[in-house]
């Protein structure tokens, strides 16, 4: 079961996405927010800081690793997951620096939803 306090963001511009994986995330007690955009996830941080933020690298206004770069920047304790349907994806030097390893990497579409909520544990735990 889930550390009931530990705050997910969901970002990825596919609202179906977004919604099934909050929803999924919710049933095993996690706290869940989403974003279809950089902006709109920087003011959720801005207001209600998370654990995790699960970011897809191709939003409407930007790319996922500038996402994370602005974030990561103000507030380092901040843990990601990488979604995307780049295979493979090449991790950029800015993320490798700040602790972005494949293990952060899931890729679309999920063959298995088991792979995603381990991938969330285990970086929560850490």
């Amino acid at each position: 079961m889930a550390d009931s306090t530990a705050k997910i963001i969901i970002v990825d511009d596919e609202e179906l996405l977004r919604e099934s994986l909050k929803d999924f995330l919710e049933d095993l007690d996690y706290l869940v927010n989403t974003a279809g955009s950089i902006k709109e996830t920087i003011e959720i941080v801005e207001n209600n800081k998370p654990d995790l933020i699960v970011v897809d690298m191709n939003l409407p206004d930007g790319n996922g690793g500038e996402l994370i770069r602005k974030i990561a920047d103000k507030y380092s304790e901040i843990k990601y997951i990488i979604h995307t349907g780049e295979n493979p994806y090449i991790i950029s030097e800015f993320l490798s620096e700040i602790g972005i390893t494949a293990e952060n990497i899931i890729y679309k579409p999920f063959k298995d939803l088991s792979e995603f909520v381990n991938k969330v544990e285990s970086l929560l735990k850490k």
